[in-house]
């Protein structure tokens, strides 16, 4: 899941400030080159409880999430006319999963336009100092990159961007040329562009699919 879905979702379980930070610290160091494996969890932090908390809660929604039809139907829909033949580059599958993440995102804020402005307001009242000293111990990031990333995307907010098309699109290819290491062309932007006009229709059915995966995820002692 992306940033928000993974915020909504951890207020299902606690607005601990430190919980929702942890909700999303994974995509936010994977940002900054360092991958959250489960080995690391032997590595955990007994200062910080809720900050673990909540990242165990993201290591356990994106399990849940990729085996999830919501997931499958996401994945179906954005393969459709962005095959690989089509859009003449490799690891097409990354810009699938990309697309639909984002787009499902996109559609949580169209449906609640104050949604990502709360998000960063509540990661913002994190306590900083505790935030820093857990991603250091805990991905043994002695350079603090970790921290600093969090810290961009915070000042960043591009999330809210998502609900422009075109912005949508520009964030899209950015990413996808910068994780395979491919340079996108204006074609690529025309097809991703073009298929959030086919999508305009979708909105409701994938809202739908959101909250039955809400609802049955499973609570369990990660929960605060």
């Amino acid at each position: 899941m992306n940033f928000l879905a993974h915020y909504l979702l951890a207020l299902e379980s606690s607005k601990s400030s430190g919980f929702v930070v942890g909700s999303i610290l994974p995509d936010i160091a994977k940002r900054a080159g360092f991958a959250t494996s489960k080995s690391l969890l032997t590595n955990e932090n007994e200062f910080h409880p809720e900050i673990l908390a909540g990242l165990k809660l993201h290591l356990e929604a994106d399990r849940h999430f990729h085996n999830s039809t919501l997931f499958t139907a996401g994945m179906a829909i954005w393969k459709q006319g962005l095959e690989p033949e089509k859009v003449g580059y490799s690891k097409t599958f990354f810009l699938h999963h990309l697309l639909f993440e984002m787009w499902l995102d996109r559609l949580l804020l169209i449906e609640n336009p104050d949604a990502g402005k709360n998000m960063y307001l509540h990661l913002n009242q994190v306590q900083f100092a505790d935030l820093e000293n857990f991603t250091s111990l805990f991905y043994q990031d002695l350079s603090g990159k970790v921290y600093r990333t969090f810290l961009g995307f915070l000042k960043r907010k591009f999330i809210l961007s998502y609900t422009s098309n075109v912005d949508f699109v520009e964030i899209a290819a950015q990413v996808f040329s910068q994780v395979t290491q491919q340079k996108v062309s204006s074609e690529l932007d025309t097809l991703i562009a073009n298929k959030l006009n086919e999508l305009e229709g979708d909105a409701s059915n994938f809202l739908s699919l959101w909250e039955d995966f809400k609802t049955n995820f499973p609570k369990t002692d990660l929960m605060l």
